[in-house]
C-alpha cells in the first residue's frame, strides 16, 4: 500500500514540473494573454498544492478527476483503452508462460549443458534488447518485408480489437517474446536449484524415469517460486506494453498514458499510474499468497 500511496502523487508532481503545461500544449501559441486566459479556464492559475489536494480528495469518493484539456471524467476516458490493453495482455500472457516456463524447466534440468548455455544466452540477449527494437524488428519482417500483417494496430472506431484480430498479432508476439524470456530465466533459476535437492538426486540414483523425477519429485518444490515467476510477468505487461502499444499505434492504456503526458495532464496521468500500480501490487500479493500456500503444502507434518 505504501507504493500505491507514493507512486501516484510522485507522478502528479513530476508531470506538473515538466516544461510547459496543459495550456501551452493545447493552444500552441506564444500569446501571453491567450495562455493566461487558458490557464485561468483550466484552473492552472491555482497553487499546485491546492490542485493536488483536490485530486487526492476526489479519490476518496472514487472520482479519478477530469482531463485538463477537455474536462472529460478520467473514468470515461480510460474505459476503452483498459479493455484493449487487457485483451492484448490476455493474448500474450498464456503463450509467454507456456513457452517461458517450458524452456525454463527444460534448461533448469540441464543446467551447465550446451542447450542450457545456448538458450540462456539467447534469452539474456533478447532481454537486454529494448522493447522498441524487438517491436521494430518484427514490424520490418512481418509487415514491411513479407506484408503478412498490418504495420499499424489501429482499431475501427467503436469496434473492439477482436473484430480485426490481425492487428493483435504483432503486439501480442512482441509482448509474448519479452515475457517469455523473463519467465525462462526465472524458471531456469528455480528449477536448477530444486534439481540439486537430495531427494531429487536420490530418485535419479534409484532409477526413476526422468519424467517422473521432474514432475513428481522436482516440480512440487518449485510451485511457490513459479507463482512468483508468473507474477513477474505482470509488471512487464503493465510497463512494457506502454512501449509496444506506441510502436504499433495500438489504442491501449499505454498509448493513452503517453498522450496524456504529452498533454501535461497531471490529473489523468496520476490516475492512470495509480491504477497500473494497484494492478502490479495485486499481482505480487496474489503470488505471495500462492507461494505461502505452496510452502504450507510442502511443509513436513
Amino acid at each position: 500500500m505504501a507504493v500505491v500511496a507514493l507512486a501516484a502523487p510522485t507522478v502528479y508532481w513530476a508531470v506538473d514540473l515538466l516544461p510547459g503545461d496543459a495550456a501551452t500544449q493545447s493552444l500552441r501559441t506564444s500569446s501571453a494573454s491567450a495562455l493566461d486566459a487558458r490557464r485561468d479556464a483550466l484552473g492552472l492559475d491555482r497553487p499546485r498544492v491546492d490542485r493536488f489536494l483536490e485530486w487526492l480528495g476526489g479519490l476518496g469518493s472514487g472520482h479519478l478527476g477530469r482531463t485538463l484539456d477537455t474536462g472529460t471524467p478520467v473514468s470515461e476516458v480510460i474505459g476503452i483503452p483498459i479493455r484493449n490493453s487487457v485483451v492484448l495482455a490476455s493474448c500474450a500472457v498464456i503463450p509467454a508462460l507456456v513457452l517461458g516456463v517450458g524452456l525454463g524447466i527444460w534448461t533448469g534440468t540441464r543446467a551447465g549443458r550446451r542447450a542450457d548455455r545456448v538458450i540462456s544466452t539467447a534469452a539474456t540477449a533478447v532481454l537486454a534488447t529494448p522493447e522498441f527494437v524487438v517491436a521494430v524488428g518484427l514490424l520490418l519482417v512481418f509487415a514491411l518485408w513479407t506484408r503478412l500483417l498490418p504495420p499499424v494496430s489501429l482499431t475501427q472506431p467503436g469496434s473492439p480489437p477482436w473484430d480485426t484480430p490481425e492487428i493483435l498479432v504483432l503486439p501480442t508476439m512482441t509482448a509474448a517474446i519479452m515475457c517469455a524470456v523473463i519467465a525462462t530465466r526465472l524458471t531456469r533459476a528455480v528449477v536448477a536449484t530444486e534439481n540439486l535437492r537430495p531427494h531429487v538426486e536420490a530418485a535419479r540414483l534409484a532409477g526413476v524415469p526422468e519424467r517422473v523425477v521432474v514432475f513428481r519429485h522436482l516440480m512440487p518444490g518449485a510451485v511457490g517460486p513459479l507463482a512468483q515467476v508468473a507474477a513477474a510477468v505482470v509488471p512487464y505487461l503493465v510497463a512494457g506494453t506502454v512501449v509496444i502499444e506506441n510502436v504499433y499505434g495500438y489504442p491501449g492504456i499505454g498509448s493513452l498514458l503517453v498522450s496524456r503526458i504529452a498533454a501535461r495532464d497531471s490529473t489523468a496521468v496520476a490516475s492512470i499510474t495509480m491504477i497500473l500500480v494497484v494492478i502490479v501490487a495485486m499481482a505480487y500479493a496474489v503470488a505471495d499468497m500462492a507461494g505461502s500456500r505452496g510452502d504450507q503444502v510442502l511443509a513436513p507434518r
